[in-house]
C-alpha cells in the first residue's frame, strides 16, 4: 500500500477473527512486529484503554460508563482538575480524586464528594443523594438528601433526611430527625426534632423539640416545641418562649420570655415577661411582667413590677412602682379637680394641690 497511512484511515474488513494480524514496522529498523485482535482486548472480548497518558478525548452524541458498583474517579493531569458528574444510573457513587485518602464507602445513588483542603472527608453509609463539598475532617455518617459544605470537623451522624451544615467548626448534629439545619458556629449540636436550626455561636445545644432554634450566643439551650434563643450566654429556652440575650436566664412558662439582664431572671408562667434586671421572676399567675430591678417576683395575675430591689406583689391586676416619682409636677399644681379637667388632667390621673398630691375622680 503507498504511502504512510493512520489506522483510522484504514479501510473496513469485515469477518475479523482473534488470529488476524497487524504487522507494524518500527522506523529505521529493520524488525517487524506482529500483533493480533486479542491483544488489543482484555480477555473477555471487550476493548479497554489502560496506561495511556497525557489527554483522551472522547467524541460523540453519547458516551456511556457502566460500572458495577464500582466507584468512579476523574481525576485532571495537575491533581487539581476533575470531572463533572453530570448523571448516573440510581446507584453509583461519584469521588473526583482531587485528594486521593478522601473517601466514600457503603452509600449509595447519587452521593458526591469533591474539594477540600485535606485528605480527611468521608461520606458513609445512609443513601439517596448525599453531598459533602470542600472543608475538612468533615463526616457525613447518613442521612437521606443531606450534604455539607465547607467547615472543619462537622458530623452529620442521622439516619434523618434533607439536613445540611454549612461552615463552621466541631458542630454536630445527630438523632434520627428531619430538615434541620446549622450555618456557622462552633462546637454547636442540634439533635432531635423536626425543623431546627442552629445559625452562629458557640456551645449551643438544641436537645429536642420541633420548629426551634438558637442564633448566636454561648452556650444557650433550647427543648420543645417552637422555642427560641437569641444571643447572650447560658440562656434556656422551653417549648414556646423565647429568650433575648442576657445571662443565665430561663423562659419555662408557655408563650413567654426573658429579655436581656441577667443573673437568673425566670418567666415560669403562662405569657409573662421579664425585661432586664437581675434574678428577677414571674413564678405564679398568668400575664405578669418584671421590669428591671432586682429580685423582684410577681406571683399574681396580670400584675407588673417596675424597678426597685427585692419587690412583691399582693394582688391581681397590680401594679408595684418603686419610688414613684413625678417630674412634671409644676405643671399639674390644680386647686380642685375642676381646675385640674379644665387643664387637661383625665379621670384617675394624679395631680397635686400645692404639693399635697390629689386624683381626679370627677
Amino acid at each position: 500500500m503507498a504511502g504512510n497511512k493512520k489506522i483510522f484511515d484504514l479501510p473496513l474488513r469485515t469477518g475479523i477473527t482473534s488470529d488476524d494480524r497487524l504487522a507494524v514496522v518500527d522506523s529505521g529498523n529493520t524488525a517487524t512486529y506482529s500483533v493480533k485482535v486479542s491483544d488489543l482486548r482484555d480477555g473477555t472480548g471487550v476493548n479497554s484503554l489502560e496506561s495511556l497518558t497525557g489527554d483522551i478525548i472522547f467524541s460523540g452524541t453519547n458516551i456511556d460508563i457502566t460500572t458495577s458498583g464500582q466507584t468512579i474517579y476523574l481525576s485532571g493531569s495537575t491533581g487539581g482538575g476533575g470531572g463533572v458528574f453530570v448523571s448516573g444510573d440510581g446507584t453509583n457513587n461519584v469521588l473526583p480524586d482531587y485528594y486521593p485518602l478522601s473517601a466514600i464507602t457503603s452509600g449509595n445513588t447519587n452521593t458526591f464528594l469533591a474539594g477540600g483542603d485535606d485528605t480527611s472527608n468521608r461520606i458513609t453509609t445512609g443513601n439517596s443523594n448525599r453531598y459533602l463539598i470542600g472543608g475538612q475532617n468533615n463526616t457525613l455518617l447518613g442521612g437521606i438528601n443531606s450534604g455539607m459544605i465547607g467547615g472543619d470537623g462537622n458530623t452529620i451522624a442521622s439516619q434523618g433526611s434533607n439536613d445540611v451544615i454549612i461552615a463552621g467548626i466541631g458542630n454536630d448534629m445527630s438523632f434520627d430527625s428531619y430538615r434541620r439545619g446549622m450555618f456557622a458556629g462552633r462546637d454547636n449540636n442540634l439533635s432531635q426534632g423536626w425543623q431546627g436550626v442552629i445559625i452562629g455561636g458557640r456551645n449551643n445545644i438544641k436537645s429536642n423539640g420541633d420548629d426551634n432554634g438558637i442564633f448566636a450566643g454561648n452556650g444557650n439551650s433550647v427543648t420543645g416545641n417552637r422555642a427560641v434563643a437569641l444571643g447572650g450566654q447560658s440562656n434556656t429556652a422551653s417549648g414556646n418562649n423565647a429568650v433575648v440575650s442576657g445571662f443565665a436566664n430561663t423562659a419555662s412558662g408557655e408563650h413567654s420570655a426573658v429579655i436581656g439582664g441577667g443573673g437568673n431572671n425566670r418567666a415560669e408562667k403562662l405569657r409573662s415577661v421579664v425585661i432586664g434586671g437581675e434574678s428577677n421572676r414571674v413564678s405564679n399567675g398568668q400575664g405578669g411582667v418584671v421590669v428591671s430591678g432586682i429580685n423582684n417576683n410577681v406571683s399574681h395575675n396580670r400584675s407588673v413590677i417596675v424597678g426597685g430591689q427585692g419587690q412583691t406583689t399582693l394582688q391581681d391586676d397590680e401594679a408595684v412602682v418603686y419610688k414613684l416619682r413625678m417630674t412634671q409636677y409644676a405643671s399639674l399644681d390644680f386647686a380642685d379637680d375642676t381646675a385640674a379637667a379644665a387643664g387637661g388632667v383625665q379621670l384617675g390621673q394624679f395631680y397635686h394641690t400645692s404639693g399635697v398630691v390629689k386624683i381626679r375622680i370627677v
